[in-house]
């Protein structure tokens, strides 16, 4: 389209642009002498200088969205490290002024970013399995599906003991396994109904795009993923699509989360129309699917919450620091 009839501005963000990516171009090429800066905060003082002469930018800002999956430009991060992760003017004149596609929104404080939409993540690229229709789907042979790395996360050992206590009883098969070796990942994330999403150093996590990549229902145990690390969720109803068991429950009765699964597995025609839900959020939330409608959904995002007439309020903020609401491992 032509920039004078453009509603909209995508501007692809990536790491380098920040501290602490590397220099690019590399500071030895003969292209970063050329451009003649010396670091990536200098080169964000450029982009800032480039992108504010721009006349739609001076007349709407928010109308420049930012896509940036970079875990760092989460706003909850940048809050706390913005002197260190963007340059000064970048922040003042382009961050906090446009729209941002970040993984969360109002979680903790209020966001200082002009606009955010909850962008979804990128899945791990060999997890993408083509849609199946639902009588080859039901045919998986596990049930809930759970790996992950040993190493000791900011909350997720908060759930982790009540997981292991609930398998001992799960009368489904299940693959729920902590450690290093997973080499049959893959292979069993698509042969799974289910996958798991725990809170671990905060409600968001790749595994649940990972989930939806393999074609599993998102099994959701972690407070506050609904709806500040939900993407779209004004445009998606994530209860078609999902089992969210409540931390607070799971923790003193785990038995739970195998209520909610067999419940779900007990009534086909429900199964059914979960599969079927999943894979319309598919094609909303995933870049790699063959009839994505990422864009769509971004666009129409962007329409609902940032620009003038738009429908949508924003997420209230859940203030983590209050005590009411601290995280407590059960026991």
């Amino acid at each position: 389209h032509r920039r004078d009839q453009a509603h909209v501005f995508i501007v692809p963000f990536g790491i380098s642009m920040n501290s602490f990516g590397p220099p690019c171009p590399n500071p030895e090429s003969p292209s970063m002498k050329a451009e003649g800066y010396k670091s990536p905060l200098e080169r964000m003082d450029r982009l800032t200088e480039a992108v504010t002469s721009i006349p739609e930018f001076k007349q709407n800002p928010k109308r420049f969205f930012f896509v940036a999956t970079e875990w760092r430009f989460s706003s909850w991060y940048a809050r706390a490290n913005a002197d260190n992760l963007m340059s000064s003017q970048f922040f003042k004149q382009v961050y906090t002024k446009a729209t941002w596609g970040l993984m969360e929104t109002n979680w903790g404080r209020q966001d200082r970013a002009g606009c955010v939409l909850t962008f979804p993540w990128v899945p791990k690229p060999n997890l993408v399995r083509p849609e199946e229709p639902f009588n080859v789907w039901k045919d998986r042979e596990i049930v809930l599906f759970w790996r992950y790395y040993s190493r000791k996360t900011a909350s997720g050992e908060c759930l982790r003991p009540p997981l292991f206590d609930a398998q001992k009883r799960m009368p489904f098969r299940n693959v729920i396994v902590k450690g290093k070796n997973h080499s049959n990942f893959t292979a069993e994330i698509w042969d799974s109904k289910f996958s798991l999403t725990l809170f671990n150093d905060d409600p968001a996590s790749h595994r649940f795009f990972d989930s939806i990549a393999a074609g599993c229902i998102p099994v959701v145990i972690s407070q506050n993923h609904y709806p500040h690390f939900s993407p779209f969720f004004q445009l998606l109803n994530y209860q078609d699509f999902t089992i969210n068991v409540p931390e607070d429950r799971f923790k003193k009765d785990p038995d739970v989360l195998i209520q909610r699964i067999q419940a779900v597995i007990d009534d086909e025609t429900r199964l059914e129309s979960m599969y079927r839900s999943l894979l319309v959020a598919r094609r909303a939330l995933l870049l790699a699917s063959n009839d994505t409608q990422v864009v769509e959904y971004t666009l129409a995002n962007i329409a609902g919450r940032c620009l003038p007439g738009g429908r949508f309020k924003a997420t209230k903020v859940f203030d983590d620091r209050e005590k009411k609401n601290a995280r407590k491992c059960h026991g």
